[in-house]
């Protein structure tokens, strides 16, 4: 009979978009968002999307709790000092569907007449599924600072010693690079790049199939809590 067969024919065109007699397509999920503070002399930052709030009181080497989920597409990402309506920066990025990104503010507030060193918001994209065996991810980010009159030389990121086990070469300041390295006991340098110059060394134990963002940071001549640093931020894994 004609019906029948017509019935056929629509249920088949209509499968891709709605299924018949089926779950139909799944929805792409949402791009996830991670905001962490690595800029030396903010005391505490709020960060915006668009015109949401969606962290208050960030203050230095802290982060929102866990990622967040936000709509795709192109958003504005905003800084301002908790209190202060006035806003520092006011950068555009891109989402994709199903990706996770840690946005990372970096550079100094009160940058005089070193432009080059002036806060901003950093954005990219991160791995958060669990590294295989026994391994870490890492995410290093520079945000170390030279003396005021100097300019910040890029980083060498590694295990002690001239001849590393591991190494990221050459990160430029407000760069990050990532890496997999052995999970356990490790200690890390940061060098000025290409140099034996250590500008910051610390230990620090990896979870065994963990992800963290490793903040390289401070200033060359900072006391307290302004002093190089080297802190490691652990990352909901998936």
């Amino acid at each position: 009979m004609l019906l029948p067969r017509m019935l056929v024919v629509l249920c088949a065109a209509l499968l891709a978009l709605a299924g018949c007699g089926g779950s139909g397509q799944s929805r792409v999920p949402d791009p996830t968002l991670r905001f962490l503070n690595a800029s030396v002399d903010s005391v505490a930052l709020d960060f915006l999307l668009d015109d949401e709030v969606k962290a208050v009181a960030v203050p230095y080497l802290g982060s929102m709790q866990n990622f967040q989920s936000l709509s795709a597409g192109e958003r504005d990402l905003r800084l301002r000092e908790n209190g202060n309506p006035f806003e520092l920066t006011n950068e555009a990025f891109t989402f994709q569907p199903d990706r996770d990104y840690l946005t990372v503010a970096v550079g100094l507030v009160n940058f005089g007449s070193e432009f080059l060193k002036r806060l901003r918001s950093v954005t990219f994209q991160v791995d958060r599924s669990v590294p295989n065996g026994n391994k870490s991810r890492l995410y290093v980010i520079h945000a170390y600072h030279r003396m005021a009159g100097f300019e910040t030389p890029p980083i060498d990121f590694q295990s002690p010693g001239d001849n590393p086990l591991f190494r990221l070469q050459d990160i430029g300041f407000a760069g990050q690079k990532s890496m997999i390295v052995d999970s356990g006991a490790q200690t890390f340098e940061a060098r000025r790049a290409g140099t034996q110059n250590v500008l910051v060394s610390t230990s620090f134990t990896l979870g065994a199939g963990k992800v963290y963002a490793v903040i390289v940071g401070g200033r060359e001549d900072g006391v307290g809590s302004q002093s190089p640093s080297m802190t490691f931020i652990e990352l909901q894994t998936e």
